[in-house]
């Protein structure tokens, strides 16, 4: 909902991964102010659900997090339905991926969301 609600919006991006690929760092919203930049939601748009992308730190006024601490979280929600509600299809640490085969219903097409390192409490 923080995608809807406007929430750190100087920090969201939108990708269409049939377009071109995204790959940067994600900055929990604990670090929204000292992350330099650093991406807080990723939106992937293009097939009959978005996916939001974010790092669900376990620290300051999130520390008492109990669901996906310190993973990367990815929901999806139907398009532009900002209050619809979401689903929770992954919870990745460092080394995990999530899938979606024949994204956008293309043959041949995956979608991949891939988790390379996670950073606890400290720099983004």
């Amino acid at each position: 909902k923080s995608w809807t609600l406007g929430w750190y919006q100087d920090r969201h991006r939108t990708v269409r991964p049939l377009q071109s690929a995204w790959n940067g760092r994600l900055a929990g919203v604990v670090d929204y102010r000292r992350s330099q930049g650093h991406v807080v939601l990723l939106r992937i748009v293009g097939a009959d659900r978005d996916y939001f992308v974010h790092y669900n730190a376990a620290a300051r006024f999130n520390a008492d997090t109990w669901s996906g601490r310190n993973r990367v979280l990815v929901t999806s929600s139907p398009p532009d339905r900002g209050h619809a509600q979401s689903l929770l299809v992954a919870r990745l640490q460092a080394g995990d991926t999530f899938a979606r085969v024949n994204f956008a219903g293309r043959r041949g097409k995956t979608l991949v969301v891939r988790a390379l390192a996670v950073v606890e409490e400290g720099a983004p």
